[in-house]
């Protein structure tokens, strides 16, 4: 929703109103981040229940979980720097940070598991640190280079109007991804009644289709 709108003002050359909903979507950000974290810190152990994993994985499930979960805000961060930065037209620059923390999640997955002996913890703490780093490298490029939308994080500047609009285009193709997860979910609550070997084995699998699956579906959207 905030590329669709961002790239509509860019389009049209009202950097004013550009610089409202680059405003809007981070002050809204700042408001939610932490209610939204909570929210997923409170349903962990809930829905790992409700997904049935065996007990005998439950302990290591739910601290990746917690972890993860603790972590929402680079993954929020980096999406909607992603989101800016595809509506003035510059996809590569988010492509080039999803790599950098890609790579930086591998080598901190290494040291931290194989060096530290951190287990489970050491792969989504892993994960948490590459994300936020790629949501922090998203604010210092766009401040440099976008100076006249620079990202403002504590601005507090929120256009209702402008926040209907991008919820408006942006709800829909967040129902459709979220429709996928979903599904998934309900498929691993079925999956994981087999126990912890079968659910590995289909984990392999599922993120084979995945691999396939995703273009399709970035391409729709």
């Amino acid at each position: 929703g905030t590329t669709v709108v961002i790239a509509q003002y860019y389009g049209a050359g009202r950097m004013d109103r550009l610089r409202d909903a680059v405003d809007t979507v981070y002050t809204f950000f700042t408001v939610s981040v932490v209610p939204i974290t909570l929210v997923a810190l409170l349903i962990a152990q809930p829905l790992l229940s409700l997904m049935r994993v065996q007990p005998d994985a439950m302990a290591d499930a739910r601290l990746y979980l917690l972890i993860l979960s603790g972590g929402l805000i680079g993954t929020i961060g980096y999406n909607i720097n992603a989101g800016i930065l595809r509506g003035v037209g510059n996809t590569r620059a988010s492509l080039l940070f999803l790599g950098i923390s890609a790579v930086m999640n591998i080598v901190l997955d290494l040291v931290f598991v194989l060096r530290f002996h951190w287990g489970v913890a050491g792969v989504a703490i892993a994960t948490i640190i590459a994300q936020f780093c790629s949501w922090v490298f998203g604010i210092f490029y766009i401040n440099r280079v976008y100076r006249e939308f620079a990202v403002r994080p504590f601005s507090f500047r929120f256009d209702r109007l402008l926040f209907r609009q991008i919820m408006r285009i942006g709800l829909p193709a967040g129902i459709q991804f979220a429709s996928v997860s979903l599904g998934i979910m309900a498929i691993m609550s079925q999956i994981n009644v087999f126990g912890t070997s079968y659910t590995a084995g289909y984990n392999v699998g599922n993120k084979l289709d995945s691999l396939a699956f995703l273009p399709i579906q970035s391409i729709a959207a």
